[in-house]
């Protein structure tokens, strides 16, 4: 067999030979390298084909390989660019696919990556990555016998979007053939609803978990949580971990914050380990009222003053100095170790009440009764004591003891006009 070519080179004499050269036989060539190779062009030396080793065949231009070619296997050059992909196509250099890393592919469209494929799942590389793309979906799926078309993107907020051009379309993620996760856009049988999330059965019965719309989350089941504990609650905030709800013990929720429990509601109490501070309130609307009686409680009327109120209005103020009350003040009847009415360090020192007669009483004895019409002394009584000179302005059936009197020193009377003497009935002079 018998070849034709033109334009080959001399080296010898480093011309161009222009004639027609016929090679009739197999044509040997060197090895040649990946700079020099051995099949090049007249004015592009370091391009063309090389011998890589046995049955491998390389291309390179402008002295690096292009290809390596074996005889089970072509081998693009491992650039990481997304610029200039190793495999692209003509009229559009800047779109198909490189190498990122090792076991790493990515597929470029314009010069941006939109897609990677990783051999690995680690923090950085998945199995598959789709880049975002502003105003698009990342990945679309069409279904040309239903001119349907699913679309999944992630925006420039991180949020994934799961959308489908018909009306009822389903996600599923499913484990086995017993369960299924199933969320769709809305119920068929429902209205106002903008996501509905159930659990399948398998088969084709599916019971709703919670439903979602513009206004609420709905849920239609319990949901058990984690204990947790004060440091890490079950329930807690994205920025916040350390401050939610969780389990103290059977039959106790926690409140904590900032790792350290601060309240605890159980069946019987709450607890709470901080103060709790309540709005003023009003005597209409007390602070501390009652579900079935909310104008009866406690208040602040002002500044370092408590109020109780019953009924929206206020019956006793409690100040620094004073304590006020608008209503009458019932007392226990008390006793005579006991009085009703005592004081501090001296609680039976006071007043209380027989059922008949107040009695004043000092360390548990009977000093003096008054039963309405007298009082009844049970031990002596003892005047204020005046001379003639200093004897004061009378009222009525007062008495004192007057100690230079005619008749000596005695106990004397006002009765209306003069102070008389009791042994003598005389006026006192």
């Amino acid at each position: 067999m018998s070849k034709t070519c033109d334009n080959f080179k001399d080296v010898a004499n480093d011309e161009a030979v222009s004639e027609t050269i016929i090679i009739e036989d197999t044509l040997q060539l060197p090895d040649g390298t990946v700079g020099d190779p051995a099949l090049h062009f007249i004015d592009d030396t370091d391009t063309g084909f090389y011998r890589i080793g046995t049955n491998n065949v390389g291309v390179s231009a402008g002295g690096s390989k292009a290809l390596d070619m074996t005889s089970t296997q072509t081998l693009f050059p491992a650039i990481n660019d997304q610029t200039a992909p190793a495999i692209s196509f003509t009229g559009d250099p800047n779109t198909g696919m490189y190498r990122l890393s090792a076991d790493h592919m990515g597929v470029a469209a314009g010069g941006v990556r939109k897609m990677s494929f990783s051999g690995s799942v680690n923090s950085s590389n998945q199995k598959l990555k789709v880049d975002y793309l502003a105003g698009g979906p990342q990945l679309c799926i069409e279904n040309a016998s239903l001119s349907d078309e699913s679309r999944m993107y992630c925006d420039s907020n991180d949020d994934l979007f799961i959308e489908n051009s018909l009306v009822f379309k389903n996600i599923y993620m499913q484990t086995s053939n017993a369960g299924q996760f199933h969320v769709r856009p809305a119920l068929p049988t429902t209205t106002n609803i903008d996501l509905c999330v159930e659990i399948g059965d398998g088969g084709t019965g599916y019971t709703p978990l919670f439903e979602v719309d513009e206004s609420a989350i709905r849920s239609r089941t319990n949901h058990l949580f984690l204990n947790g504990s004060e440091s890490t609650p079950s329930i807690s905030f994205n920025n916040d971990p350390n401050s939610g709800v969780y389990s103290v013990g059977a039959d106790q929720v926690g409140i904590a914050t900032g790792g350290t429990l601060r309240m605890d509601v159980s069946t019987s109490n709450i607890t709470s380990t901080l103060p709790v501070l309540a709005p003023n309130g009003t005597v209409s609307l007390p602070a501390y009222s009652f579900s079935g009686d909310p104008n009866s409680g406690m208040y602040n009327v002002g500044a370092d003053q408590v109020g109780l109120a019953t009924n929206g209005n206020v019956r006793l103020t409690v100040a620094d100095a004073t304590i006020t009350s608008t209503e009458p003040v019932i007392l226990p009847a008390g006793s005579l170790s006991n009085p009703s009415i005592g004081f501090t360090g001296a609680t039976n020192f006071g007043l209380y009440h027989t059922g008949s007669d107040v009695v004043f009483v000092d360390n548990g004895v009977e000093i003096f009764r008054y039963s309405g019409s007298q009082i009844l002394f049970s031990k002596p009584l003892r005047l204020p004591n005046y001379t003639v000179a200093t004897l004061p302005a009378g009222l009525s059936r007062l008495q004192i003891y007057v100690s230079d009197t005619a008749g000596g020193p005695q106990p004397c009377y006002f009765n209306g006009s003069d102070w008389i003497e009791t042994t003598t009935g005389s006026v006192v002079a």
